[in-house]
């Protein structure tokens, strides 16, 4: 959390955090005991783009910049498959978490018994509604030393989807991130800080009942910045609909001179989560 270089203040102060660093080659590689399930390779998240003064001998030394691990190495990829029921929907997620997302995952699932595991897949897994309803789930480590993670789970959300005479109408924004993310820029001057880069994905496939029709797929949303982009894409194959949603974020601090786009982008977003399809009964 100190926010200052060797370069700038040539002072201890200017650091509090002890690690190891191995040169492999020509790379430098951080090694960071206090984070038990990091990925060889990757610093831990929090001294990203910190400089790191490295002591090779008693008298030598050398100052480098710790790197920033990219956003497609940090990924979130959900595939959500979801019918009509009588009462809401029904469907079955599989969700895939690498690198910083599957370390973050890997210690959160650390000593916890049944009851505290099955409530925290719950909150990960949650879509739709707070009347998720959570059902079998099982959890994979895909690749240890990589920390991929994949947990696939069956659920339900009672009332969700809305009919009217013969037309029924459904969101396929299953999860709507930012809706409460505006900058209040009369009172934050600071940066927004993120703990990592990262891109998330969101397939939501819908199978069309073979008694109703498609009358209504909503427009396609983008936006893309040097530091987030955000999008939704709909097609539609034969009996079903695919809404896929993708957010990008590309820095970990957002400067004050970035708050008014990142505003207007979120407004937009928050606007397209609020587009539903639309089935008419044949």
């Amino acid at each position: 959390d100190i926010p200052y270089d060797y370069t700038d203040v040539s002072l201890p102060v200017t650091d509090n955090h002890m690690i190891a660093a191995l040169n492999l080659g020509n790379e430098w590689i951080f090694l960071d005991g206090t984070d038990p399930n990091c990925i060889f390779g990757m610093p831990s998240s929090a001294i990203q783009g910190k400089q790191a003064l490295i002591a090779l001998s008693e008298k030598e030394y050398k100052i480098l910049r710790v790197p920033e691990i990219e956003s497609e190495k940090n990924m979130v990829t959900d595939s959500t498959f979801i019918a009509l029921a009588d009462n809401g929907i029904k469907g079955k997620s599989s969700v895939y978490y690498e690198g910083y997302f599957g370390t973050d995952l890997t210690d959160n699932l650390l000593y916890r018994d049944a009851k505290d595991t099955r409530d925290y897949v719950k909150y990960k897994m949650g879509k739709a509604s707070n009347k998720f309803i959570l059902g079998d789930y099982n959890i994979t480590t895909v690749n240890s030393n990589e920390r991929l993670m994949n947990i696939r789970a069956d659920f339900e959300v009672p009332d969700y989807s809305k009919k009217i005479a013969d037309e029924l109408y459904i969101n396929l924004n299953l999860e709507k991130f930012f809706t409460n993310a505006v900058i209040d820029t009369a009172k934050r001057k600071v940066p927004v800080e993120n703990e990592y880069k990262y891109v998330i994905r969101q397939y939501t496939i819908l199978d069309v009942p073979h008694d109703y029709k498609v009358t209504y797929v909503p427009k396609d949303y983008s936006y893309a910045s040097d530091n987030f982009g955000f999008a939704i894409h709909y097609t539609q194959q034969q009996d079903k609909i695919i809404a896929a949603q993708e957010i990008r974020n590309n820095c970990l601090l957002l400067n004050p001179g970035d708050f008014n786009a990142w505003n207007s982008a979120v407004k937009q977003l928050i606007n397209q989560y609020k587009e539903q399809v639309v089935l008419e009964k044949k």
